[in-house]
């Protein structure tokens, strides 16, 4: 088994950090869809994982685990429509807070994202 087929089961539409403006002209922060469609395998982060990212109380952080690299910084979100192999019917959101590279330059690469559930602005 390859790391790309290890790295399936969630997929999700890549969304960039977008201002908008409400009816006084003020800034009203969001996120835009991009063309970018990622695919990859979603894990719950351990105990000790959580507490890096100071999550408390209901926040979940998950890990999610990429055979190339996804090319997301804290400034994305992903809008995930397939959870761990579920197709969901209403999209969840996860963002992004950390990426890292696991291996050497010259093994096989494998790009693990932190993000954190984001459940206070579900629709966009």
């Amino acid at each position: 088994m390859t790391i790309e087929d290890l790295c399936s089961g969630s997929t999700a539409t890549v969304q960039e950090a977008a201002n908008t403006k409400d009816s006084m002209g003020g800034n009203v922060p969001g996120y835009a869809d991009t063309t970018t469609t990622v695919t990859f395998l979603l894990q719950s982060a351990s105990v000790n994982e959580s507490l890096r990212y100071d999550a408390r109380g209901e926040e979940t952080i998950y890990n999610g685990f990429f055979s190339s690299n996804p090319s997301l910084t804290p400034q994305n979100r992903l809008k995930v429509t397939k959870w761990m192999g579920e197709t969901l019917t209403t999209p969840r959101y996860l963002r992004v807070l950390n990426t890292e590279r696991e291996g050497s330059p010259d093994e096989a690469r494998l790009w693990i994202v932190a993000m954190r559930e984001d459940t206070l602005d579900r629709a966009g």
